[in-house]
């Protein structure tokens, strides 16, 4: 297996070992302080009082170094009931180094198309970053039990935005018991070694996307939307949604209480590239015109009512109401720029800008008297 992803798989045994090159090369191969990537030791400036034997594999004891008068260093056994023969050692050999997580973990996150700075959670546990241009957050756990990727799973169900991607360095004996926290968690489970490879240059690429393993990731570009817990009963035509000045939405019940903001990517307005859907423009177009048009130009009543569906959608996630929020209304919209009327899709709740709680009704227009049970009003 290349030393890279030998390296990743020892995560574990090697992130909070301070050790010294013999025992990179006994973990990892001869020769892997030549082999291995620029960046992932780091020299811990200090050396080390003791080595591990070289002269027996099955002794697990550390030899003590000492000075010789000539600036030799050697390695003696302090076990008089083991016969272990002393050895020499090199300057080089007793440096301590130790593993640069930091500098893996934005490595990992480069290749995976990550936003944002990798940062700790635990002992051995990092929050990568999210995935690009969506909020969904990617963890990785290279602890070196079943138990220890448990309990880091349940740490990641302690995140507000815990609906991500829980990443093991690589395949457990004990699935079943990662997999059913994972999945208390509200997390995706995945194998690190399954994503990324080393290519041709031995620099690490990924095998395949996120969102091609997971393509739901991609459907859902927000967060998921608790409802707002409306009272008991409540009706699309008690809902108020008022479009703010700095682009989000505040969703209120017509008492005033309880209101939440929200913005449109939360809502599921956005494309994954971060632009606006065509259900955005047309919320936008009905808090202009008071419904969503259809019969002119190449718009078709079709047309009209998927967009409206999608507001539909988007909206019963937040307000929790049941039912279609729009009504296909035969009565007219005057267009200004066009010298001709439309019949369209009318919201059932109240929809409005947010400059339109402050200021009247403008310019020579007949005003109709409010009724607060009819058209949501607050009190």
């Amino acid at each position: 297996m290349p030393l890279l992803l030998k390296l990743l798989e020892s995560l574990a045994n090697l992130a909070g070992l301070e050790t010294v090159t013999a025992e990179w090369e006994s973990l990892l191969g001869a020769g892997c302080m030549e082999r291995l990537p620029a960046g992932y030791l780091v020299n811990a400036r200090r050396v080390a009082e003791a080595v591990p034997c070289r002269n027996t594999p099955s002794c697990e004891r550390h030899h003590v170094i000492e000075e010789l008068p000539d600036g030799a260093l050697v390695a003696m056994c302090t076990d008089d009931d083991v016969c272990c023969r002393t050895f020499n050692i090199s300057h080089a050999d007793r440096i301590c180094w130790r593993l640069d997580l930091e500098f893996i973990a934005s490595y990992v996150a480069e290749t995976l198309s990550l936003d944002g700075t990798p940062e700790p959670l635990g002992r051995d546990a990092w929050r990568l970053g999210t995935i690009t241009h969506r909020r969904v957050p990617v963890f990785l756990s290279y602890a070196s039990t079943p138990a220890g990727h448990v309990a880091n799973a349940a740490l990641y169900a302690a995140d507000p935005d815990c609906d991500g991607v829980f990443l093991v360095q690589s395949p457990a004996a004990d699935t079943h018991s990662i997999r059913s926290a994972a999945k208390a968690a509200h997390v995706r489970l995945g194998v690190l070694s399954d994503l990324v490879a080393l290519d041709r240059n031995r620099r690490l690429s990924a095998r395949q996307e996120l969102t091609d393993l997971w393509p739901d990731i991609a459907k859902d570009p927000g967060r998921r939307v608790q409802s707002i817990g409306f009272p008991e009963g409540t009706e699309w035509r008690h809902v108020v949604v008022t479009l703010t000045r700095n682009g989000r939405l505040s969703i209120a019940h017509h008492t005033g209480n309880p209101n939440r903001f929200f913005t449109s990517n939360e809502l599921g307005f956005l494309r994954a590239d971060g632009s606006p859907k065509k259900c955005w423009d047309s919320l936008v177009q009905c808090a202009d015109l008071g419904c969503i048009p259809y019969g002119i130009d190449t718009k078709s009543k079709s047309d009209a009512r998927n967009r409206a569906r999608d507001i539909s959608n988007a909206l019963q996630r937040a307000a929790g109401c049941a039912g279609f929020a729009f009504e296909d209304d035969k009565r007219a919209v005057k267009l200004s720029r066009r010298n001709h009327t439309a019949p369209g899709y009318w919201p059932r709740f109240k929809l409005r800008r947010e400059e339109e709680r402050f200021c009247g009704p403008r310019g020579n227009y007949q005003s109709r008297e409010i009724d607060p049970e009819r058209d949501g009003h607050e009190a």
